[in-house]
């Protein structure tokens, strides 16, 4: 049974993570300098978060198919890189990255404080074998993606404009 669900989890997810992945690709390099723009960063801060969101887009896609191929170690690594951050811990300094949390709204720091717990918790999950919790720690980290940009990058995603506003209707 357990196989079965996470077999189900992974095609569910990757039938979600490969269109959000070209949409963001498309979509988020037409579009990245009007948010970051709202926001008020700095070049070299606009460009980190580019950087970020750019090397989150091409890691999603390998956490299906490492958790399809039952690949522990690749899982593990990419929970941990994802979890200390790909490019903001290491190409900024102590200072950017205070100035990067007060330029942002808070709202997007508790959503991506959430993100790095989940990615967390997926390396955890891969170290232990464990492919169910794996793919239910998948499952919220595309959940905050999906939260995030309807939130604050609806001009990157437009079909996230319209349901932002919206309760579940299940």
């Amino acid at each position: 049974m357990q196989k079965r669900l996470v077999l189900v989890l992974v095609m569910l997810t990757s039938i979600v993570l490969i269109p959000v992945s070209v949409m963001a690709t498309e979509a988020g390099a037409r579009a990245h300098d009007q948010t970051h723009a709202a926001i008020g960063l700095s070049p070299k801060l606009k460009q980190a978060l580019t950087d970020e969101m750019r090397a989150l887009n091409e890691a999603m896609p390998r956490l299906v198919v490492a958790l399809a191929a039952g690949d522990w170690p690749t899982l593990h690594d990419l929970g941990r890189r994802v979890r200390d951050g790909f490019i903001m811990k290491q190409a900024l300094s102590r200072k950017e990255r205070a100035e990067l949390h007060r330029a942002l709204p808070e709202g997007f720091l508790q959503m991506d404080a959430a993100f790095h717990e989940h990615a967390g918790r997926l390396a955890q999950a891969a170290a232990e074998h464990d492919g169910e919790l794996v793919a239910f720690y998948s499952y919220r980290l595309m959940d905050v993606c999906i939260r995030c940009h309807a939130t604050y990058a609806s001009g990157k995603f437009p079909g996230f404009g319209k349901a932002a506003g919206q309760g579940h209707r299940h």
